[in-house]
């Protein structure tokens, strides 16, 4: 027995798969976010809470605006700093002198990590919005 599909019936299930697909993105988006601020290093905790999943037309991004997430993504290697705006460098407690010779930080990656633990979860987790679904 064959089932005529009809050109309104095909437009519901694209409507349909595509409402299912977009949850699972939502859902894939928030378990990656949860993951990388659950890998992410933490001093004062700004950039755990820097951490946001950003809609972007039919997709989402995971995603932190501060500009030193990288360094701490990927390190940094041994580097000169030089007082650009003052005499000389100071944290407020200690005076450090003109220039410093800053050795480095090392990587402590976490959205690299993370991206690749959600990996393995991701078709658990489309399997579970799509549950249930027959054509």
């Amino acid at each position: 027995m064959s089932v005529k599909r009809t050109k309104k019936y095909n437009q519901y299930i694209d409507f349909v798969l595509k409402g299912k697909s977009t949850e699972a993105l939502r859902i894939t988006a928030d378990a990656t976010s949860a993951q990388i601020k659950a890998l992410c290093p933490v001093k004062l905790g700004t950039l755990r809470r820097s951490i946001k999943v950003v809609p972007q037309g039919k997709e989402y991004s995971v995603q932190s605006k501060l500009p030193y997430a990288l360094f701490v993504e990927f390190g940094t290697r041994a580097h000169t700093i030089v007082a650009k705006f003052a005499k000389v460098l100071t944290n407020g407690i200690k005076f450090f002198g003109k220039k410093v010779n800053h050795p480095g930080t090392r990587a402590q990656p976490f959205f690299r990590p993370a991206a690749i633990l959600v990996k393995r979860k991701i078709a658990k987790i489309w399997r579970e919005a799509f549950n249930g679904y027959k054509l």
